[in-house]
């Protein structure tokens, strides 16, 4: 919540790729003000681009905002920045007082593997590609933001048993066999719920961490 009740509320979806999260912000939340950063810009935000929405080409590592929003969500970005630290300092700094942090990384050490990975080479080739930032474990990770002045508001594995194999068979159906794939959403959507509500082993992290 903002510290002053007459200033819109403001988030900042930071690796905000093609903007999939920031409009989910918007579309939840119409009075919030929401910006995205991105590395590269990316031909899908002029089409979502609105008064309350809008993006910008910045290098997390430069950011240079102070006192700026209420929120901070990131989503899958850090694995993708080496020495992420830094980046997670200056989200502290970016964050107003009581700010919230959103942070969903994960954590290839601790992830479940159902099918042979030979079925996934291309992806993995990808990640080794893509993944150059650090990645911690749950508890390193919470370690890590507490020791930069958060207090941790909540903090799991997602991914774990259920969700993995979900994720595996929607990969391996939407790649090879597209014919089967919207039959299996049912079962594969019912593998996610399993997941949340019944999280089984460890996987990637979700913290939820405040300024103070």
């Amino acid at each position: 919540q903002a510290n002053d009740s007459a200033q819109m509320h403001s988030v900042l979806d930071a690796g905000c790729g093609r903007g999939r999260y920031a409009t989910l912000v918007v579309a939840r939340m119409p009075d919030v003000m929401v910006t995205g950063y991105d590395l590269l810009p990316h031909k899908e935000w002029k089409g979502i681009e609105r008064s309350n929405l809008h993006f910008m080409v910045k290098d997390l590592h430069a950011m240079d905002d102070h006192d700026a929003f209420d929120a901070i969500i990131s989503i899958d970005s850090l694995e993708h920045i080496p020495d992420n630290k830094k980046v997670l300092a200056l989200f502290y700094k970016a964050l107003r007082q009581n700010g919230i942090l959103y942070l969903a990384i994960p954590n290839e050490s601790e992830e479940w593997h159902f099918f042979p990975r030979k079925w996934f080479a291309h992806f993995h080739e990808w990640e080794e590609h893509e993944h150059i930032g650090e990645q911690y474990t749950l508890d390193a990770l919470c370690n890590l933001i507490t020791s930069l002045g958060f207090r941790i508001e909540y903090a799991r594995h997602t991914f774990t048993f259920f969700g993995a194999l979900g994720w595996e068979i929607e990969f391996l159906l939407h790649h090879n066999m597209r014919r089967f794939y919207i039959l299996a959403m049912p079962f594969i959507k019912l593998l996610g719920i399993l997941d949340i509500y019944f999280p089984l082993g460890k996987g990637n992290n979700l913290v939820i961490a405040k300024k103070l």
